[in-house]
């Protein structure tokens, strides 16, 4: 394969990847391609195999199975010191005999780069980070946010074609992190290299990735931009695992592709579950009797009086079970009759907007279209 700079062309690409622990597949006969100048998020829980596939792509393991290509070199059994790679741990591993700016320019110094060279990048690279000034303090010196600059600074000042950043934020304060996704975000834009991000944060992802891949023991579930993943999830597993979500088991009672929605070529699926019928937008074929599970995030259900039930569609009547003011919105468990719990989300939009206690009875409902059909 020739490593031209074709922007159709995969910049990574593994094929078929299997790598074993023990006899337990971390990674299992996976493939995958990232586009170039990508910000591509790694996401799943501990234990599926993220950081494994990780450490194979920088080269610290070597795969059981399969090939790997950066830039349109098979790397599979090239040492880590010969890819366009470097690695950014979740520890940061700064040594703390040394400054920052040596901190920096320590992979340069194992390369014989010239002192002037070395100079000049770390330089930029502490312009870049936001560490200008800061190049003389040693490691016990900074706080969190300003290690993890060093962290990163260290491991683009190597100019690597590919950036591998395993749980980068786990270890700063909920609003550092906040800040810190929107600087990652900027900060690759502006250089334009590839980044693979590692984490089990599911708004992590979704703020900084332009793709997601959600991992489940050693696959990949599913891959889809931050939207298409949680508006569209292909099943109950990444449905879960991306955001709040009510899953309504039932049993298919039939479909139809009569009313509004039919025009979209999107029929209507009649769905019985435990505390009614409801009907669902779905544009593919469901035999009668078939168990379906329907995905429906929160945000999506109306809860409403008792008295203006009839106004909306998939009315399902039930009690107030508990309720969270939150500021903007309101979080409420409403009870349906057959014991299912409904999770809903209520913005807090209008001062005095209508609001509901426990015992209150109401309806919840949604529209058609809010409801995703999975496999149950």
């Amino acid at each position: 394969m020739s490593s031209t700079h074709d922007s159709s062309a995969p910049f990574v690409q593994l094929e078929g990847v299997t790598k074993r622990h023990g006899g337990v597949a971390a990674v299992d006969a996976l493939s995958l391609t990232l586009r170039r100048g990508e910000f591509f998020a790694l996401l799943g829980p501990s234990g599926c195999g993220k950081t494994s596939l990780l450490r194979l792509i920088a080269g610290f393991e070597t795969p059981d199975e399969g090939r790997i290509f950066i830039d349109g070199e098979d790397v599979t059994g090239t040492p880590p010191h010969r890819r366009p790679v470097n690695m950014m741990f979740q520890t940061y591993a700064l040594f703390p005999h040394m400054n920052v700016a040596r901190n920096i320019g320590f992979g340069l110094v194992q390369e014989g780069i010239a002192r002037a060279e070395i100079a000049r990048r770390v330089t930029e690279m502490l312009r870049l980070v936001q560490l200008e000034g800061l190049g003389e303090r040693r490691p016990d010196q900074l706080s969190g946010g300003q290690k993890q600059r060093v962290a990163l600074a260290r491991a683009l000042v190597k100019r690597p074609k590919l950036l591998l950043l395993d749980e980068p934020l786990a270890a700063l304060d909920r609003r550092l992190r906040e800040e810190t996704q929107f600087e990652l975000m900027h900060l690759q834009e502006r250089l334009g290299a590839t980044f693979l991000v590692v984490t089990h944060d599911q708004r992590e992802a979704m703020v900084m990735a332009s793709r997601i891949g959600v991992m489940r023991a050693g696959r990949i579930e599913q891959i889809g931009a931050p939207a298409e993943i949680y508006e569209r999830p292909i099943s109950s597993y990444v449905a879960q695992f991306i955001g709040e979500i009510n899953l309504i088991e039932g049993v298919v009672k039939g479909q139809s592709a009569e009313g509004p929605l039919a025009e979209a070529r999107s029929g209507l699926l009649g769905v019985s579950i435990a505390a009614g019928l409801i009907d669902v937008a779905c544009a593919v074929a469901h035999a009668p009797g078939s168990r379906v599970a329907i995905a429906v995030r929160p945000e999506r259900i109306r809860v409403a009086p008792l008295d203006r039930a009839q106004e909306f569609p998939n009315v399902l009547t039930g009690e107030i079970e508990e309720s969270a003011y939150l500021g903007d919105m309101t979080l409420y468990r409403v009870r349906l009759a057959g014991g299912l719990v409904l999770r809903a989300a209520h913005q807090n939009a209008r001062p005095g907007a209508h609001s509901f206690e426990s015992g209150d009875r109401v309806a919840a409902s949604f529209a058609p279209d809010a409801g995703i059909v999975l496999p149950a």
